[in-house]
């Protein structure tokens, strides 16, 4: 299984509240997750219009980004 994980931030507010959100594949690889990303995170950011995805990650389910 993999996570895209898409650091997303508000249109809405002053200075971006910004937030992860993990999106879970079980039939992609992480280097396959890695060539599909872009256009995922476009139909996710077409879904959601007040937000705006600033970057992404593909990583193993259950890995989580360093701070």
């Amino acid at each position: 299984m993999t996570t895209l994980a898409l650091l997303v931030c508000s249109i809405l507010h002053d200075g971006g509240r910004c937030r992860e959100v993990e999106l879970q594949f079980a039939d992609l690889s992480v280097l396959t997750c890695t060539m599909a990303a872009m256009p995922i995170a476009a139909q996710w950011a077409t879904e959601h219009p007040n937000w705006s995805v600033r970057r992404w990650q593909c990583r193993p389910a259950g890995i989580y980004a360093k701070a």
